[in-house]
């Protein structure tokens, strides 16, 4: 729910496509040979990887091992000093205290 409210704000539309029953019946009969090879580094993937240098993509890039994104991209170190900055409760709060908060407000937010 959280992250539909977040994506839908930005004016995006939202696709599951593991919801989404004609791709995932598209999505099994693919081999799995196609996306995992223990032989390779990286060893997943690979079928994306592969489509994302046929569509230009450097290689250097399409070859990048995965990362969760909300620690990658900062975007969690980011809402952490919004809400800091902007929900005064939350500003008085320690690092372990503040996630929970966070989870908590972010929740009640989805029923406004």
């Amino acid at each position: 729910q959280r992250d539909t409210r977040v994506i839908k704000s930005q004016g995006l539309e939202v696709f599951f496509p593991f919801l989404d029953r004609e791709f995932s019946i598209t999505a099994l009969t693919i081999p799995a040979t196609l996306n995992i090879d223990p032989n390779k580094t990286p060893s997943r993937k690979l079928m994306f990887r592969e489509l994302a240098m046929k569509l230009g993509v450097p290689k250097d890039v399409a070859m990048t091992p995965k990362r969760a994104t909300q620690y990658s991209s900062g975007t969690s170190k980011m809402l952490d000093r919004s809400l800091r900055e902007h929900v005064k409760i939350l500003s008085k709060l320690s690092r372990k205290e503040l996630h929970p908060a966070i989870q908590e407000y972010l929740d009640e937010m989805k029923y406004q």
